[in-house]
């Protein structure tokens, strides 16, 4: 997906989407090559500004730096003064890395740009006008969408305990591979899941026990990933899908099945571009299974600021017998 942010008010307008909720008490970095948003990140205001919240800005910059950066304060129970110090430190560390395409503080329902395109330092512009940018539809047809805060976005990963819950528990007891045939399990488990991610119908809840095997199995998952990601690109809508299905099954699956299912869903997050999401399902899966090891790599590239496509880039030319664990690398 390639969101194109042509102005101040765009980008104002854009956040919420771009990190599933509306920032309160943040600071956000978009960064930019011509127009094109090439990644973001958000961090919560600090009481007093320091090295090292300041690192973790820095930090979340990819070398090479995009072409420019927008930089975005809400301050919602901070004084507008304080906004304005934070500008001036965070602007300081930037200003070396990347071009400043605008300075822009969001309070007391106004949005106010310091040197960009909307020039309303003095009086703002009201929010409410702002978030009726036409960028605003070109996302939500992307399937982008905002909650009320990020709150909301972690209570969706919670685990429920209903009738679903307990028949998929019911069914792990009882779902043992074969051992003598695990490859053609294992094949089947991934061919299956990938169907079941990209289908409409209601998932059941042995469909839910196959995608959570399947997230739990590298030489399943990673095939499943790649078969994903490539349907990304016929239409995100698609991809969507895949997410809120996984999202379904992590609500409904035992811890241990859950974190790597989550690791799964942070991943393909990411791929989309909804790094907050991503950032979510990677803290899920860490909490729910410590040993994996998918979801700290997620974090760790949202920190480092790593574009969508690094995954998809990284294994495009991995063979699929590689993937499946039929073949050893060579290099």
């Amino acid at each position: 997906m390639t969101i194109k942010i042509t102005s101040s008010e765009a980008a104002v307008a854009a956040t919420p989407y771009l990190f599933g909720f509306t920032p309160t008490d943040s600071f956000v970095l978009l960064l930019c090559d011509p127009g094109t948003m090439r990644g973001s990140l958000r961090v919560d205001l600090p009481d007093e500004p320091s090295l090292s919240w300041l690192g973790s800005i820095v930090g979340g910059v990819p070398d090479p730096a995009p072409a420019s950066a927008i930089l975005i304060v809400y301050a919602d129970t901070v004084p507008l003064q304080f906004a304005e110090k934070i500008i001036d430190w965070v602007m300081e560390v930037i200003r070396p890395v990347t071009d400043i395409l605008d300075l822009v503080i969001v309070h007391d329902g106004l949005v106010r740009s310091l040197f960009g395109e909307m020039k309303s330092a003095v009086m703002g512009v009201p929010l409410a006008d702002v978030e009726n940018h036409p960028i605003v539809a070109a996302l939500v047809t992307e399937g982008l969408a905002k909650v009320a805060n990020r709150e909301e976005l972690v209570a969706r990963l919670h685990p429920l305990h209903d009738d679903v819950t307990r028949q998929v528990l019911d069914l792990l007891d009882s779902e043992e591979p074969d051992v003598t045939g695990y490859e053609q399990w294992r094949a089947l488990l991934e061919s299956r899941s990938v169907e079941l991610l990209l289908s409409d119908t209601d998932l059941q809840p042995l469909d839910v026990v196959h995608i959570g095997l399947a997230c739990c199995d590298i030489y399943a998952r990673d095939p499943m990933l790649t078969v994903l990601l490539e349907e990304n690109a016929k239409g995100h809508d698609r991809l969507c899908r895949a997410r809120d299905r996984l999202v379904y099954a992590i609500t409904h699956l035992p811890d241990d099945i859950a974190g790597p299912t989550a690791a799964t869903l942070a991943l393909l997050s990411w791929a989309s571009g909804d790094g907050a999401a991503a950032m979510i399902a990677a803290e899920r899966a860490m909490l729910a299974d410590p040993h994996n090891t998918l979801g700290p790599l997620v974090a760790d590239a949202l920190q480092h600021g790593l574009p969508p496509d690094t995954w998809l880039t990284l294994t495009r030319d991995i063979p699929m017998n590689v993937l499946r664990g039929q073949l050893r690398r060579t290099a």
